[in-house]
Formats: C-alpha cells, sequence, structure tokens
C-alpha cells in the first residue's frame, strides 16, 4: 500500500503500519534542498516560482514530508547552481529514497520503525558498558 504523499501507509491492525518509503533519506534530501537554497540567498517563494508550485509544497520537500520527483529535483539543482558532485549524490539519495528497506516487508510497531530505518544507515556501532 502507498500514498502519494510518500509516507507512512499501509496497515493499521493494532498499532502496526507498512512503509513504503524511506523518510529518513526524504528528510535528508530535503535538509540539503534547503541548505543549498539559503546558501545562495533564495527564499521559499522563489524556490517555488522555479516549479511553478506553492510556497507550502517546497517547505514539504525541504522537511522530507513529500517526494522529491527527478524533474523537480533537476530544477531546483540547476536554479541553486550546484556543482556536479552533488547533483549525482542528491540524485542518489533522491533514487533510494525509492527503494523499500528490508524491514518493510515485516509488520513492525510504528514507535519502532523510526530505530530501525536509522539503523540501517549506520556505518559504525559503538558498546558502552559499565563495570
Amino acid at each position: 500500500m502507498s500514498d502519494d504523499q510518500g509516507g507512512q501507509t499501509g496497515e493499521q491492525d493494532l498499532g502496526v503500519k507498512v512503509f513504503d518509503m524511506s523518510t529518513a533519506r526524504m528528510r535528508q534530501l530535503g535538509s540539503w534542498l534547503e541548505k543549498l537554497r539559503k546558501q545562495q540567498g533564495f527564499d521559499v517563494e522563489e524556490a517555488a516560482k522555479v516549479l511553478g508550485c506553492s510556497n507550502s509544497k517546497i517547505r514539504h520537500l525541504e522537511a522530507g514530508r513529500s517526494k522529491v520527483k527527478k524533474g523537480e529535483l533537476t530544477k531546483l539543482l540547476d536554479f541553486y547552481d550546484a556543482p556536479r558532485d552533488v547533483r549525482e549524490q542528491l540524485e542518489a539519495t533522491r533514487t533510494q529514497a525509492e527503494k523499500r528497506g528490508w524491514w518493510e516487508s515485516y509488520r513492525v510497531p510504528d514507535w519502532f520503525a523510526p530505530f530501525v530505518e536509522f539503523e540501517s544507515f549506520a556505518s559504525e556501532a559503538y558498546n558502552f558498558e559499565l563495570d
């Protein structure tokens, strides 16, 4: 089950939801878009004009609450004059955000799903023990 917003959807039995998009990756992409916009000195209204959309859509994209389409990402990165390496990284992140995580085929409680998703991004693990 999925929705057009790329958020949480699906089964709601006993407080369990199936996640269809990587919200962490969407938030990461949105955060980078906001940073690029601000570095160039543009406001939300200017970015919205580039896409021909509302200001709230830009805010939703930057907050990771809405899926960024390939064409939208290209237009924004052109407008922000993003370097090639940044463009490649953000397109890769956008593509990854559309893929299902390994945990998405399991029923994970609402409160636990973000932890599983963030764990999948970890590159190191630390263990702290008291004697």
